[in-house]
């Protein structure tokens, strides 16, 4: 229902999204953060790019959504939680999804696709190393054999919205 009614936020929302949900998103309580950022996950628009807000110092040098910086601030603060990593893997699959035509708009910096892939290769937790143990006693060998993994990429799942975001990533 939100998703349809997204598109009647004007782009300058953002603003207003951020000053309802973040006093509430740096709060002692895990629950009180994930109802915050589950609240900017569905209402922040994403199809054009916000003008800064009068808060912003427009001579800042990053010239993208100037929210995405307090996304990647935010998400860095909370250790590996697998229903806050979606959360803002959907969102920036989103981005990415609504932005395809023009992706510089965006302002990708190379820190935030070297983050997004580390929460992928986690989200997969898949074993990487050097291990000497090979497929016939039941591990994989350190070789990077996988054997019998089936991806399934038909949605919901964080590995969905990591396809979701790699495949439209242009730089």
């Amino acid at each position: 229902m939100v998703s349809l009614a997204r598109r009647y936020f004007p782009e300058n929302a953002a603003h207003e999204i951020f000053q309802e949900c973040l006093p509430s998103f740096y709060s002692q309580s895990l629950s009180s953060t994930l109802i915050s950022q589950t609240m900017m996950v569905l209402f922040m628009p994403t199809t054009k790019r916000p003008p800064l807000p009068s808060t912003v110092e427009s001579s800042s040098s990053y010239h993208g959504y100037f929210w995405l910086p307090t996304i990647f601030s935010s998400w860095s603060q909370v250790a590996h939680c697998p229903t806050f990593d979606s959360g803002y893997l959907d969102l920036l699959a989103r981005l990415a999804e609504d932005n395809v035509s023009v992706p510089m708009s965006v302002g990708w910096t190379e820190d935030m696709m070297r983050f997004l892939f580390g929460i992928g290769m986690k989200s997969l937790e898949i074993p990487v190393g050097s291990g000497t143990g090979g497929l016939s006693q039941g591990r994989l060998s350190g070789s990077g054999a996988i054997a019998g993994i089936k991806i399934d990429l038909n949605g919901g799942s964080e590995l969905f919205e990591m396809h979701r975001l790699v495949s439209n990533y242009n730089v």
